[in-house]
């Protein structure tokens, strides 16, 4: 395929991206480790973007013979996320292996916490920028098509040069082959050892646990344990039912907003209304299961023994993606309580004041 000079222009952009990302990670320094993860899921975003694209424009030339597999809601949907993004390409083409798709969802979530809340662990940060890289480094070599173009002597290629020596005699320009010797090139500033990566991931796993179980003992008080896991259910409950209840508490919040109107509900209407609602939500909620009790935070550190003897590096990222996933979701839910408790005190403490 030919290229033209947007093309090459974009080819540009990618290769200086790596360069730069390569250069943080060479650093040691884990701040600029943070700076590589963040430019690097930018990048990973950019390279699920442009395969998202091509599916869709695939799709949408077939509408002509066949139904469309995707709606334009459906498409929109997909480009605005990461994991669609990521999803869809996995299933539709070999370009993303499942050991890729777990370190991009691992690296966006630690990404997400560095970039709105500031939050990192030292010793993880590059450890995760080089399986980053890796990864990386296989969506860019397979999600582009060849492609490739002459040029006349005007154009400025010495950014080039690192990786075509023979670009001032050939004046051609093969997009595989720039791709592949920037792969080559710094590829050694990804080499990771298993022992290594192993000790870290069982370290931050660990420390998390750690920290959240002396959230439950310094900051709910010492008698925690007795009320928390029903603070811990109502959070869980709420969060993962919000479509439920959406569904469930329509007919109530529909009678509430009549009250401002010309045909407000009569007082027998919202009664009924709000003990229908009441109900119905007392019985969802006895029902419930939570994920995460008091009982299951003490025991989070116990989630190192599905990797801490990993083989193998592939072995070792699917089950700490495992780990990592149950850890985010208990740091989530604590997060939730705490707040649902902070809430709590201040407004015993009004209560006291008599407000």
């Amino acid at each position: 395929m030919n290229a033209n000079s947007d093309d090459l222009g974009c080819l540009r952009t990618d290769v200086e991206t790596l360069e730069v990302c390569s250069e943080l990670i060479t650093s040691g320094s884990h701040n600029k480790g943070r700076v590589a993860i963040i430019i690097l899921d930018h990048f990973a975003e950019i390279l699920l973007f442009r395969e998202s694209t091509n599916i869709f424009d695939g799709d949408r030339f077939r509408r002509w013979v066949m139904k469309p597999e995707f709606t334009r809601s459906e498409r929109a949907k997909i480009l605005r996320g990461f994991s669609e993004k990521l999803s869809l390409i996995a299933d539709k083409t070999q370009h993303v292996a499942k050991v890729d798709q777990a370190v991009l969802l691992i690296a966006h979530l630690y990404r997400n916490a560095i970039y709105h809340r500031d939050v990192h662990n030292e010793r993880t940060t590059l450890v995760l920028a080089k399986l980053m890289l890796r990864t990386i480094f296989r969506l860019f070599m397979k999600t582009d098509s060849a492609r490739s173009m002459s040029f006349n002597s005007t154009t400025d290629l010495r950014w080039l040069q690192p990786y075509v020596p023979s670009i001032k005699i050939d004046r051609h320009i093969d997009f595989c082959q720039v791709r592949r010797n920037l792969v080559l090139a710094i590829a050694p500033v990804a080499r990771l050892s298993l022992r290594s990566a192993r000790s870290i991931l069982v370290e931050d796993v660990t420390l998390r646990a750690h920290n959240l179980e002396r959230t439950l003992t310094e900051e709910f008080g010492n008698k925690w344990r007795s009320w928390l896991d029903g603070l811990l259910k109502h959070v869980q409950f709420e969060r993962d039912n919000q479509e439920k209840l959406d569904a469930f508490s329509i007919q109530f919040r529909e009678t509430t907003y009549k009250i401002h109107t010309d045909q407000p509900p009569t007082k027998e209407e919202y009664v009924k209304a709000e003990s229908d609602y009441k109900a119905r939500r007392t019985k969802e909620f006895d029902a419930f299961c939570p994920a995460l009790t008091s009982k299951t935070i003490l025991s989070l550190h116990k989630l190192t023994d599905s990797f801490s003897q990993a083989s193998n590096l592939e072995r070792l990222i699917l089950t700490y993606k495992d780990a990592d996933d149950t850890m985010h979701k208990a740091e989530s839910y604590l997060s939730l309580a705490r707040i649902e408790f902070d809430g709590a005190v201040q407004s015993a403490i009004d209560a006291g004041r008599g407000k």
